[in-house]
């Protein structure tokens, strides 16, 4: 389990200024390794479950004039919550 966390600042390329909230995401990762005694040709596999940005969070909004987007693409993106299973074996 991680938590990401980015502080609240000030957009000083705004007028006027605004603050931009904080932002806190949780990232959560199960993994499992098959044992060496594993049959069936798992000996070395290993399988990943990984959750981004697991409740959903929506990123604070930013005026980015220069990117014309609405949020800080440094410190956040726009995908919301990612899901990924990876499958890998070791020879």
């Amino acid at each position: 389990m991680a938590a990401n966390f980015t502080n609240s600042y000030r957009d000083t390329a705004s007028i006027p200024q605004r603050r931009v909230d904080s932002w806190t995401t949780i990232d959560l990762q199960l993994r499992y390794d098959f044992p060496d005694e594993a049959r069936y040709g798992l000996r070395g596999t290993r399988i990943e479950l990984n959750a981004r940005n697991v409740f959903n969070t929506d990123p604070p909004f930013l005026n980015n004039q220069i990117a014309a987007i609405g949020y800080d693409q440094e410190n956040a993106d726009p995908y919301g919550r990612l899901l990924s299973l990876q499958l890998s074996k070791r020879w």
